[in-house]
């Protein structure tokens, strides 16, 4: 009888610690699950910063580099000429009809219709020019004025 109830301990024990080892091994398996989700957590985390951060050094550089190398640039390239014709979604002439008549509209059409009285008296103003070139002095010249045309 005792040698039955040393072994029956015996077994015991040994069931005993073998569940003891898978107790601890799923607590290790567990503990490891746990670690790696929240390390997971945190490389999201660190994706996410370097994303946004990525964005906004992105957007600086695209808003701010670019206009600073135009007006960096030599002015007979007129890099922000076209950057502003670019803009407007424009061609250049027409941008900058468009820019001078949002700047000031009053000054913009006075100019309009100092280059329609110049066109339509081309040919008075090419005789009145010769005509000041050979007396070296200022002349008087007569120019038709038509009526405005309203843009």
């Amino acid at each position: 009888m005792a040698a039955a109830d040393r072994q029956g301990r015996a077994d015991d024990h040994r069931a005993w610690t073998a569940a003891s080892h898978a107790l601890a091994g799923a607590v290790q398996e567990l503990k490891g699950m746990v670690a790696s989700a929240h390390s997971a957590e945190t490389q999201q985390l660190w994706i996410t910063g370097a994303a946004a951060l990525a964005l906004l050094v992105g957007f600086a550089f695209g808003t701010v580099v670019p206009p600073v190398i135009a007006q960096l640039a030599p002015e007979s390239w007129h890099w922000p000429e076209e950057r502003a014709a670019t803009i407007l979604r424009r061609a250049p002439w027409d941008a900058g009809v468009r820019l001078m008549q949002v700047a000031d509209p009053q000054q913009a059409r006075a100019l309009a219709d100092a280059a329609r009285l110049a066109k339509d008296n081309a040919e008075v103003l090419t005789g009145c020019r010769k005509r000041a070139e050979q007396l070296n002095a200022p002349v008087r010249c007569s120019v038709e004025i038509h009526q405005a045309k309203i843009d």
